[in-house]
């Protein structure tokens, strides 16, 4: 089950920086980074187990399950460019967005100056626990994003519906944010 935030807090609200993105918008962006994220890790375990005594693909299961995987695999570039409509739509209050031969955004300059603050990792970690521990001194200012053994840090004056449009988007990998409500967000990823 995903879990939501209120998706502004006051100050962020009204810091005229920011587009406010709607909910449906970041619902949307969501599915979308987790529909990258399934079918890419799917994928793998199929190609993975193919030609195995395992091989998913020659049971009955496993065509089912590949078939429908390939109905959502299907979906994903039109989903890309729903997407980019919406983000490119809601953002143009506050700037436009251009597009590259492929039809992928191109960050605008405030977006890009916004995003490289946070996009190096403050400090490293062994495991959840020590993340916590050493980002306590900055959980009053910022939220904490976990990844892998990377903590990046997001101020709060950010509202998180910016970032959690705008992270995957970012990063132009098949990557989906898990909300923590207690300190910020885990970056799932297909890193295997």
């Amino acid at each position: 089950m995903i879990q939501t935030f209120q998706h502004a807090t006051a100050s962020a609200a009204a810091d005229a920086r920011f587009p406010v993105y709607t909910d449906s918008l970041v619902s949307f962006a969501r599915s979308y980074d987790r529909a990258r994220l399934a079918t890419g890790a799917t994928e793998w375990l199929f190609d993975f187990r193919r030609g195995t005594d395992d091989d998913l693909s020659k049971s009955v299961i496993g065509e089912y399950a590949e078939e429908r995987l390939q109905l959502l695999r299907a979906q994903l570039q039109p989903m890309g460019e729903a997407l980019a409509e919406m983000v490119s739509a809601q953002s143009r209050p506050h700037f436009e967005i251009a597009r590259d031969a492929s039809g992928a955004l191109i960050f605008p300059p405030c977006v890009h100056a916004m995003m490289e603050c946070i996009e190096m990792p403050t400090f490293f970690y062994d495991d959840e626990a020590d993340a916590l521990a050493k980002g306590q001194a900055y959980r009053d200012t910022h939220y904490l994003i976990l990844w892998a053994d990377d903590c990046h840090l997001l101020p709060k004056t950010y509202p998180k519906a910016f970032f959690e449009v705008w992270w995957s988007l970012w990063w132009r990998d098949a990557v989906a944010l898990d909300e923590r409500p207690d300190y910020g967000w885990n970056v799932c990823h297909n890193e295997l």
